[in-house]
């Protein structure tokens, strides 16, 4: 049951923050595409850096665009970049909450 309630806070808190990223990014037009790709990677930056520490994430990524992340115990990755892969996490985590309150 603390495994359950532990991935529903780091569920609620990877929402919460890349909700905080997406707006700390904004929206820029296309024309501006390397202030996005600036502020997108400073976001993610941010995002790694929270999450190693708070919660002994690990990040990885591998040649070909490969980004992954494992927390508590649950690996995800995507080709999208860090936050796909934090999104990723997220679907993976809720599947596993509710095969858990299930049983």
């Amino acid at each position: 049951m603390n495994d359950i309630r532990e991935l529903q806070r780091l569920a609620r808190l990877v929402q919460q923050k890349l909700i905080d990223a997406d707006d700390e990014i904004g929206d820029l037009p296309s024309s501006r595409y390397h202030e996005w790709r600036q502020r997108r990677d400073r976001a993610d930056a941010g995002l790694m850096s929270f999450f190693v520490s708070r919660a002994g994430a690990k990040f990885t990524s591998r040649p070909g665009g490969e980004f992954t992340v494992k927390m508590a115990g649950i690996r995800s990755s995507s080709t999208g970049g860090w936050s796909a892969a934090l999104r990723n996490w997220q679907t993976a985590a809720h599947k596993k909450i509710d095969a858990g309150q299930e049983g």
